[in-house]
């Protein structure tokens, strides 16, 4: 083989050489890259995690708070609605007496009106009675 074919092929292992060299330095480089890259994930991951136990605890503080608020709402409004449930029935038998006692002052009313019409009709002068609180 003639000189220059073997300082041809040199020079193309030199060039091979050189860029192998150099893909080596910038594979090694973009490992370190990667590496710090990785750390970093992994560090704001953690960050993250520990952000998310910290909100997950205090919102099951809140939740248990406002489940106990929800329980003594409840509590009150059931005593206050049995408060309102004996307060109308009270309310109610009060106005069932009181029917009752002007059903019977009008029944009472009906029979002399009766009587009355009674002795009109039987050509009687009736007695008329004095009114009540006279």
């Amino acid at each position: 083989m003639p000189l220059e074919t073997w300082v041809s092929l040199a020079t193309i292992v030199a060039a091979a050489v050189a860029m192998w060299a150099s893909m080596r330095k910038w594979r090694t480089d973009l490992k370190v890259d990667i590496e710090g890259v990785r750390t970093e994930l992994k560090a704001d991951i953690e960050g993250i995690r520990t952000e998310l136990h910290d909100t997950r605890t205090e919102l099951k503080a809140d939740i248990e708070g406002i489940r106990t608020e929800l329980h003594d709402t409840r509590t009150e409004l059931k005593a206050d609605i049995e408060g309102v449930r004996t307060e109308l029935k009270a309310d109610i038998e009060g106005v069932r007496t009181e029917l009752h006692d002007t059903r019977t002052e009008l029944k009472a009313d009906i029979n002399r009106l009766d009587d009355r019409v009674y002795f009109l009709a039987a050509g009687l002068q009736p007695r008329l009675a004095p009114a009540e609180g006279e």
